[in-house]
């Protein structure tokens, strides 16, 4: 199964379930960063920067059911704050 990696709100210890970090899209919506390698994702945002690594469909099915967006490998500046209010979690 295909998997991504996906910022998140702090760092995500074995076995806990990852808070993801919601950011701001270019039409001002909130959306989810998915980035296809973990060298891609610490690029753009930096290596202090939390993940986690996320299974694509089920991905897909949290923000389908949250009805958020997602941006793929977005180039962003570490230094701006993600998106207020909780993040998306994993939509349990």
């Amino acid at each position: 199964m295909s998997s991504v990696y996906v910022p998140t709100t702090q760092p995500v210890g074995p076995g806990e379930k990852p808070e993801y970090e919601l950011r701001v899209m270019e039409d001002g919506t909130a959306g989810i960063a998915v980035y296809t390698s973990v060298d891609r994702l610490r690029e753009c945002l930096g290596v202090d920067q939390s993940w986690s690594e996320a299974s694509l469909l089920e991905l897909l099915y949290l923000v389908g059911k949250k009805r958020i967006g997602v941006a793929l490998n977005p180039r962003m500046d570490p230094r701006l704050t993600p998106a207020q209010g909780d993040g998306p979690g994993t939509g349990s």
